[in-house]
């Protein structure tokens, strides 16, 4: 018996502690502009824009191949891209940032939803 309270209190001290860490995150990534949720009907998207607003081309890299946060991560590789071109990364419902749906998601659909 004790052990089950035992396994308990600390899956709830560390269910807590996760929490915390994940609202301070999510804070820290809203101040620095990382986190941009779009309201996409049930649910929302997280949307990352970079580079020339009215740049040349329109370029969307859409997250879900088991990279959460590729909005971060892939900065430092389109760096050279955003000159002259708008880069937008939408995390695919249920990675990164994003809300997760029973809908079905492809590129279309995201897309069509989030209005890029």
């Amino acid at each position: 018996m004790v052990l089950i309270i035992l396994l308990a209190v600390t899956l709830t001290v560390t269910s807590i502690v996760y929490h915390i860490k994940l609202t301070k995150i999510e804070k820290q990534l809203q101040e620095t502009g990382y986190y941009n949720p779009v309201s996409v009907g049930d649910h929302s998207l997280n949307l990352y824009s970079c580079g020339s607003e009215n740049g040349r081309h329109t370029i969307v890299a859409l997250a879900g191949w088991g990279d959460g946060e590729m909005s971060i991560g892939w900065r430092m590789m389109t760096a050279d891209v955003e000159k002259d071109n708008c880069v937008i990364f939408l995390d695919h419902a249920g990675y990164g940032l994003s809300d997760d749906t029973k809908q079905d998601m492809n590129t279309e659909t995201v897309n069509n939803e989030a209005n890029i």
